[in-house]
């Protein structure tokens, strides 16, 4: 690269370049575009024999500086890059005076070529291709996000601000490479020509604060990979419109519609990765490519595509590469043929802002309409009328209108509750602008502690994960950004004793938050506005009952199927005995007009064999009859699905379901059936707000009690419990596996979902159902797999309690020596964490029997390393770091990658005996070896080590450094113990650094998330290191105010003595 900078203007650049003509050491072999900026050729180094792309800026440009300046700033970026996804950068240089950049040739297509063929052809990118193809673009963007200057470290922080499709270069073999960094600000390069109020990009690409020329960071390349994923799953223009001006409103305020409304393939979870990155609010989407790209590999994992499916590759062999070779061949001719030139030119110069969305104006308003509601509530199904409930929806919405910020309806169920808040938020959100902030729909059927509902909530409204006080601090201010909102909680009769106190604390501080709860029980406070729901009103007469709430209601129900049906004299007698027994529940009223819309209506009511519900007791349960009446009217498949559903604890994936179902019933089928249970709300779909959550399906416990009766007496439960044992057996390993990589944060959060599952089936298999044999190494499968997730989330007092049931009921002496030695090193991992030596040195010396010809070495290596635990929490020192040797060597020969737990414990053993030094260079050596291996979640543990290491030797900066990076793995594992731990570390630095205000702050996050830990001991070390620290923060604090006294004591001493001789 020349450093010169650039000649004096001289008015002549020689002869104008042209394809087939030389330009210095290259020969120009065509001229791919000549745009306002610099004219693009296909050249070719000829003493290097390489193909390029010469970039030439425009002569005229050359006197402009701010233009020059910002073409030696593209160069200058592209030099700092070099990833297998960016365009490869090979020189700057000037030839004839002209500036030119000298760049790799990619032989391909640009994705905006690409999305117009398969418009104009009509065919999709498979979504698997698609998704594929952005996280390579995403780690490439990550990768200029992250750039530091070689020589000085500072960052770089290179922002694209220009990513589209016509800068998405395809290769024919499915690769992709980012191009043209004319736009891009790079942090400590060209500051001044990135000013605010000055946009840079694409608009149709552009992030909202982008299009209002504000002030944008590395998230405004978020947003534009999520609009070109958007479109490409979709294959229609996201905010394409006639002129700039609809653009940015469109950009900056258009909820957009989810892509799943556009294209079948895709899938609840990829909505809510595409949603996120198009958030209107920075704050909001994703905090880096690197956390989009994770999302979108973890959907990649978790979605693979299904056999037979085009990659992408293919598909452009298949739809693309001959189309746009004979497109180009045509233009190429088009000067020959005046009429070909004019059909050439009518498709070249399409803007990218007018290709065609194929979507009619009617389905675009309908679309958007629902996008609008869709953003501003999640409310199940829509709006329904009300018969007979005239006076009691008036006064509950009345209630939230005059500013009522608590409101209780409370009633029996079946009553309607559920229905009338539906009611009600629908009413709401047709007020326009009144709740800005939203209608929320939140289900509290399964929550079963009051203190998970910051969390919930937080997940209903895709918050940040806080925890404890300062969580619900940070919904107080998303609250009060969102502006005015209404949460909706259902079915809080499981947590309506404390419920009431904890909203009032939230509605004190926050006047633009209004909650109505619905629950059996009415909560009393002064600040809450109570709405009873009662049955429906069946008078004793039954002339009187046409008119009547219940009879109305029965009425309009069968006129809404059969229209200009009325109740009629003959009809009373009957219909009175069936509300009477009804007991006037709407639920059950419901049902029955269902069933009777199903036979002759004429002939049930006034026929000779009496009443239809003649069997059904008076003194049930007004729900139990409604759920009968429910249960009676579904086919076979549904109760198939409903009755398998009850064997899953807390909500099931489909995966998992399907998995299950498709022993009895046909996919088909079961599609079928799920579809028809979601529509009617037996199955309850629960649409995850995290990315790495799987949406999971969930029976009410009025619905599962049924269903697990009907399971029960089909003969098929064993069956049943024996696939579910197996499903889970197998996705606990895969979940296991995944643990210990780069996306292992996703395949925790994953086995918390199933956490209930694993234990279940544990259960089964101890208490021998369903199987008989090989129930031991069944329970040591699931025990190993679970293992990975209770040392993550360190819950070991869990682990023991599972662990010594096994091993009490189970002969272990019949599971294979490999996965019984697993067992017994775990759960004696697990015992030394909870103090219960005792324990973990009788499981050593079982796992010591097997012997090591039966194990194998790796395992031996393991046991040596546990063996060296033990030692370490007797006070052995030196015997446990005999141990660690024999690990170290055993393990370094069969796994090198697996030393890094060594590592740590011999870090943990020179700790002890006071070699801090040691520690440091122990711990060192594991996180080299941990990192190769790709587990974050074990380098964070070996980083905790080497602070506390470094801690000890007064290292504060490095250890802080160590600390800081290890809570931010802590905190995306949810690991509440290390967590903890490491609060407490950093509130040690903070003491010894006399920083009070964060000392605080750390010590309070340190008390919230040990009081929120299930494990009593790990809970007691905790808060007994806080205590010691708090002890120590007072004694310095004393001193200082001693100090201070002492000086000022001194001091007036010395005052008295001066005005002395001055008297004197």
């Amino acid at each position: 690269m020349t450093e010169q900078g650039p000649k004096d203007w001289n008015g002549t650049f020689g002869p104008r370049p042209r394809a087939g003509r030389d330009f210095g050491p290259y020969r120009l072999i065509e001229k791919l575009g000549d745009g306002g900026f610099a004219e693009i050729f296909v050249a070719r180094h000829v003493e290097q024999g390489r193909d390029c792309v010469l970039k030439l800026l425009h002569e005229h440009l050359h006197q402009h500086k701010v233009t020059l300046d910002m073409f030696l700033t593209e160069a200058k970026v592209m030099m700092a890059l070099e990833h297998p996804t960016i365009v490869r950068f090979f020189d700057l240089n000037q030839e004839r005076g002209r500036w030119y950049i000298d760049m790799e040739w990619v032989e391909g297509a640009d994705l905006a070529e690409v999305f117009d063929l398969a418009q104009d052809h009509q065919v999709s990118m498979p979504v698997y291709a698609a998704v594929d193809l952005i996280r390579a673009v995403a780690s490439a963007v990550d990768h200029a996000h992250d750039r530091k200057d070689p020589t000085s470290g500072a960052s770089i922080q290179i922002i694209h601000r220009d990513l589209k499709p016509d800068n998405l270069l395809l290769t024919w073999d499915g690769a992709v490479k980012v191009t043209d960094f004319g736009c891009a600000k790079a942090v400590g390069i060209q500051e001044e020509l990135t000013r605010p109020g000055i946009r840079k990009g694409t608009l149709d690409y552009m992030s909202p604060e982008q299009c209002l020329g504000r002030q944008v960071d590395h998230r405004t390349d978020v947003f534009s990979l999520g609009v070109v994923l958007y479109e490409l799953v979709t294959m229609s223009r996201l905010f394409a419109d006639d002129s700039d001006a609809r653009v940015i409103d469109r950009i900056v305020h258009e909820n957009v519609t989810p892509p799943s409304y556009l294209n079948d393939e895709v899938n609840a979870a990829l909505d809510l990765i595409i949603l996120r990155a198009l958030e209107k609010r920075a704050d909001d989407r994703f905090k880096s490519a690197s956390e989009f790209q994770r999302a979108l590999s973890w959907w990649l994992v978790r979605y693979p595509p299904e056999p037979g499916k085009q990659l992408l590759a293919d598909w452009l062999k298949t739809h693309i590469r001959h189309e746009l070779g004979r497109f180009r061949a045509l233009e190429n001719d088009s000067t020959a043929d005046p009429q070909r030139g004019a059909l050439v030119l009518r498709r070249s110069s399409r803007s990218s802002r007018n290709r065609s969305s194929r979507r009619s104006d009617a389905v675009n308003a309908e679309l958007a309409q629902g996008a609008r509601l869709l953003a501003r509530s999640n409310l199940p199904g829509g709006p329904e009328e009300l018969w007979g409930r005239d006076e009691l929806s008036e006064q509950l919405y009345a209630s939230v209108e005059h500013g009522n910020q608590l409101v209780s309806v409370y009633g029996r169920a079946g009553h309607g509750k559920t229905a009338l808040m539906l009611w009600l938020g629908h009413a709401m959100l047709e007020g326009a602008g009144a709740w800005p902030g939203g209608v929320w729909w939140v289900d509290l059927s399964e929550l079963t502690n009051i203190d998970a509902l910051p969390e919930l909530l937080a997940e209903t409204l895709k918050l940040p994960h806080v925890q404890g006080a300062a969580q619900i601090e940070e919904l107080r201010e998303a609250f009060a950004i969102r502006g005015a909102t209404l949460l909706l909680l259902d079915g809080a009769d499981h947590v309506v004793a404390g419920l009431g106190e904890m909203l009032s604390q939230w509605t004190h501080t926050c006047e633009d938050l209004a909650f109505v709860i619905t629950s059996a029980e009415e909560i009393r406070q002064d600040d809450v506005r109570s709405v009873g729901v009662g049955a429906l009103y069946v008078p004793n007469d039954p002339r009187k009952l046409a008119k009547s709430p219940a009879g109305a209601f029965f009425s309009a129900l069968v006129a809404r199927k059969r229209p200009g049906f009325s109740l009629q004299p003959r009809h009373l007698q009957v219909l009175h005995e069936y509300l009477t027994e009804l007991r006037g529940s709407p639920a059950a009223i419901e049902d029955l007009a269902r069933r009777l819309l199903e036979t002759d209506i004429e002939a049930e009511l006034i026929g000779d064999e009496g009443p239809v519900l003649s069997g059904v007791g008076i003194d049930q349960d007004t729900l139990e009859v409604a759920i009968e009446l429910t249960w009676n009217e579904l086919n076979d498949n549904e109760r198939a699905v409903l009755a398998v559903s009850s064997a899953f604890h807390g909500g099931v994936g489909y995966e998992a379901l399907e998995t299950v179902l498709t022993n009895f019933l046909s996919p088909n089928r079961v599609s079928d059936a799920i579809e028809s249970l979601s529509e009617r709300l037996l199955l309850r779909y629960q649409f995850p707000n995290d990315a790495r959550v799987v949406p999971r399906y969930w029976l009410a416990d009025s619905i599962r009690r049924r269903a697990r009766t009907t399971l029960a007496d089909s003969g098929r439960r064993n069956a049943v419990n024996r696939l579910h044992v197996n499903y889970f057996v197998g996705q606990s390993a895969s979940l296991a596996q995944l643990c210990a990589t780069q996306y292992g944060d996703s395949a925790v959060m994953q086995m918390r979902d199933e956490l209930l599952n694993i234990e279940a089936a544990l259960n089964r298999v101890i208490h021998k159902v369903p199987v008989s044999e090989g129930r031991a190494t069944i329970a040591c499968e699931l025990l190993n797999n679970l293992w990975v997730y209770a040392d993550i989330r360190a819950k070991y007092a869990t682990f023991v309690d599972l662990g010594v049931r096994v091993r009490e009921v189970l002969r272990l002496d019949a599971v294979q020596s490999r996965p019984a030695c697993q067992f017994l090193l775990n759960l004696s991992a697990a015992a030394l964490a909870v103090g219960q030596d005792a324990l973990a040195q009788q499981c050593i010396e079982d796992a010591q029997s097997l012997g090591v010809d039966n194990v194998g070495l790796e395992m031996w290596g393991a046991l040596a390393q546990q063996s060296a635990e033990l030692c370490l929490s007797l006070g052995q020192l030196d015997n446990a770091e005999a141990f660690v040797e024999v690990a170290q060597n055993t393990l370094e020969d069969q796994r090198p990658t697996a030393c890094g737990a060594a590592y740590r414990l011999l870090a943990d053993i020179q700790m002890a005996g006071h070699r801090h030094e040691e520690a440091i260079t122990s711990a060192e050596s594991g996180i080299q070896s941990v990192a190769a291996e790709g587990s974050t979640h074990r380098l964070a543990r070996l980083q905790f080590t080497q602070a506390r290491a470094l801690l000890r030797s007064e290292r504060m900066a490095a250890a802080e450094r160590c600390l800081l990076a290890a809570q931010e793995v802590f905190e995306r594992f949810w690991d509440r113990d290390r967590l903890a731990r490491t609060l407490v570390a950093l509130a040690q630095i903070y003491h010894r650094r006399d920083d009070n205000r964060a000392f605080q702050q750390a010590v309070k996050e340190a008390e919230q998330l040990a009081e929120q830990h299930g494990d009593a001991s790990l809970k007691k070390r905790v808060m007994e290191r806080l205590r010691v620290l708090k002890v120590q923060q007072t004694s310095a604090e004393r001193r200082v105010s001693l100090t201070a006294d002492v000086l000022e004591d001194s001091f007036a001493v010395a005052i008295k003595s001066i005005e002395a001789v001055d008297e004197s």
